[in-house]
């Protein structure tokens, strides 16, 4: 049973607005290519001798996380700057390009490949200013991903950075087998298990506001409460419905608009979900606290390091079998080894399984 969707965008073919741009882009091509580390490795195939993970067969859909990822350039053309991109590049520039390491990302394939899962979930901000430079950069990089597996994926607000990135549909342009356009979505996995994906982000002028929408909040109620009961649920999107009790709330530029009729849509639902996002770069589970049918899990960024994470936030690793959800974290340490966690399902309102 597949529920009615809504499609919020207008449908419209944007291929020869978008050329100019692409082919202006190729303008630093030529000085700038893709770092190797990115490149597709001919060997990723086979496990790692440091990664010993061997998946074992599956019960259910055994799903894996794939968080932000912030694929980016440190080159940019004048006019590419005459937006909010100017504050983009800053950032990149001064800030967070010195913490992002897409080394990593042919690392995170190989891990991928030894979890070996019959679908990845990535919930967006696959680019960091929403360039075409960095879409070819990100789906050059996932290109053993993409070529091997099923991967649902959302825009994040990175992806749509910009007005003119929104309109021409960059991120569906970019992957159009990977994410939908219509929402919000659903499919079914083995098992019963149900994804549905919504759509949450939108351009700013300034700030990073995500929003659902009255239209897209009213038909996803609709199909919540149409799949079978019992049966478990995803809820994959970019922005979040809150922080951990205990944990810093977001700031109020940084959020969904309606992120309250979103948690009620949820709760009202009298489905068990799980709720999958990116956004907030801070890996947890946790019930949440008013809507107690929903557990939320941040995928984090796996790209990003600091002194907690020196070789990024790592991957998660979901198996649906008789007893429930098993979750499992694969935290990549500072030699380059895997580590897992077994992550224990929260039980109680508020309760927070791991941060």
């Amino acid at each position: 049973m597949t529920p009615a969707t809504t499609d919020i965008f207008v449908k419209r073919d944007f291929s020869a607005e978008y050329e100019p741009l692409r082919l202006a882009d190729n303008a630093i091509r030529a000085d700038n290519p893709l770092p190797e580390s990115m490149k597709p490795d001919p060997q990723s195939q086979h496990a790692s001798p440091q990664t010993p993970h061997t998946a074992t067969p599956a019960a259910g859909p055994r799903i894996a996380l794939l968080g932000d990822l912030h694929c980016f350039t440190r080159r940019f053309l004048p006019w590419q700057l005459i937006s909010k991109r100017i504050g983009g590049a800053l950032n990149v520039w001064f800030h967070r390009g010195k913490h992002l390491r897409m080394d990593l990302i042919p690392v995170l394939n190989r891990r991928i490949e030894t979890i070996d899962p019959t679908t990845i979930l990535a919930p967006g901000d696959l680019t960091m200013t929403a360039l075409p430079r960095e879409y070819a950069m990100a789906k050059q990089a996932l290109g053993p991903l993409l070529d091997r597996y099923d991967l649902l994926t959302v825009a994040g607000n990175h992806d749509r950075y910009t007005f003119t990135s929104a309109r021409t549909k960059r991120f569906e342009f970019h992957f159009p087998k990977q994410t939908v356009t219509a929402f919000p979505h659903h499919r079914e996995l083995a098992s019963g298990v149900h994804v549905v994906a919504i759509d949450t982000a939108k351009p700013n002028v300034i700030g990073d506001l995500g929003r659902v929408g009255d239209e897209q909040l009213g038909a996803l109620a609709t199909m919540l409460k149409g799949l079978p009961a019992g049966e478990p649920v995803i809820v994959l999107s970019h922005y979040t419905i809150g922080t951990p009790p205990g944990a810093k709330p977001e700031k109020p530029s940084h959020r969904l608009i309606d992120e309250a009729e979103l948690i009620t849509a949820l709760r009202e639902s009298d489905r068990q979900i799980l709720f999958i996002h990116g956004h907030v770069h801070r890996p947890w589970c946790y019930r949440h606290p008013v809507a107690t049918n929903v557990v939320s899990l941040d995928t984090g960024a796996p790209t990003l390091t600091s002194a907690a994470y020196p070789a990024g936030q790592g991957l998660w690793e979901l198996e649906h079998g008789p007893d429930g959800w098993q979750i499992t974290r694969h935290k990549l340490e500072s030699n380059l080894n895997w580590a897992t966690q077994s992550v224990v399902w929260p039980l109680e309102p508020g309760q927070v399984a791991a941060v």
